[in-house]
């Protein structure tokens, strides 16, 4: 399996390729690099691009590969990622401060990851990779788990990527416990409750930060438990900035109806809001 990594803008940047590189060589995996363009014309300058990621990244990441594709940017994108070559596609965000980038290229980032078959990571914000690749870049990372009746989060991430969690990172397990709680029945105590607490009364959030940790130790990776009280998006986004995380781990799920719409629109906005790397898994 191999990391799939956007080269080039509007989808490509400096610290999506160095993040990419970093976890590569982490968990001793190939990447492919990629640039597309819409015409022929394209193509010296998006082999210029590559040339350049390549030798940015050639002395820590052993196999590396490169590829230009031409024509419709997003169709070619999905198009390469569904193929059953890649475990990871890192993307570069766009410039939140131009407004034509988020009218034009926001819509398009979120059909990828909406589309796309296998993890998504988004990287903004700063990855303190510059200048040169950090070995340190994973120290912390924290995994935000919100749904008991859904497939664990933590473990769809471990089976695709323990050789990460197994790198000594200091992880550090999420719930935000809101208005719309991981089962039914929540007192009120438990919307003030720590995840001591929770664990100890075996309501359903304390059962799924259980149900994570075990999921650790049989990994042999150690991880903390905890839980923040208020709205969702605002409370990861503080947590991901008080913790000083090198990634943010957030879920994404295909349900139906009001569900789909409500969990789609929070993945959005903990992207947009969140100044750290997110991945996305499904």
């Amino acid at each position: 399996m191999r990391f799939l990594v956007a080269v080039d803008k509007p989808l490509g940047s400096i610290a999506s390729l160095d993040f990419g590189a970093v976890l590569a060589s982490k968990t001793g995996v190939g990447i492919t690099l990629l640039a597309v363009g819409r015409y022929e014309t394209d193509r010296p300058r998006l082999i210029a691009s590559l040339d350049r990621a390549y030798d940015r990244i050639a002395s820590s990441v052993k196999d590396v590969r490169r590829k230009v594709l031409i024509g419709q940017p997003m169709a070619l994108i999905l198009q390469e990622v569904a193929s059953d070559e890649y475990s990871l596609m890192i993307l570069g965000s766009i410039d939140d401060k131009k407004k034509l980038d988020r009218i034009l290229v926001a819509p398009h980032i979120t059909r990828v990851i909406e589309r796309s078959p296998c993890p998504v990571v988004i990287v903004r914000g700063d990855t303190r990779t510059e200048p040169g690749l950090r070995d340190d870049l994973f120290e912390r990372i924290l995994i935000c788990d919100s749904n008991i009746d859904a497939p664990s989060l933590l473990q769809r991430f471990a089976s695709k990527f323990g050789k990460l969690l197994a790198t000594g990172a200091d992880i550090t397990i999420l719930h935000v416990m809101s208005q719309m709680s991981a089962g039914p029945g929540v007192m009120g105590k438990q919307l003030r409750a720590d995840a001591e607490e929770l664990i100890q009364e075996h309501v359903p959030e304390g059962v799924l930060l259980e149900r994570d940790i075990e999921i650790l130790k049989q990994l042999n990776v150690p991880a903390t438990p905890k839980v923040r009280h208020g709205l969702v998006v605002e409370e990861i986004q503080k947590e991901a900035k008080s913790g000083d995380y090198d990634l943010v781990i957030i879920g994404a799920h295909r349900g139906e109806g009001w569900q789909r719409i409500l969990l789609d629109d929070l993945a959005q906005q903990i992207i947009a809001h969140v100044d750290r790397p997110v991945m996305i898994v499904r």
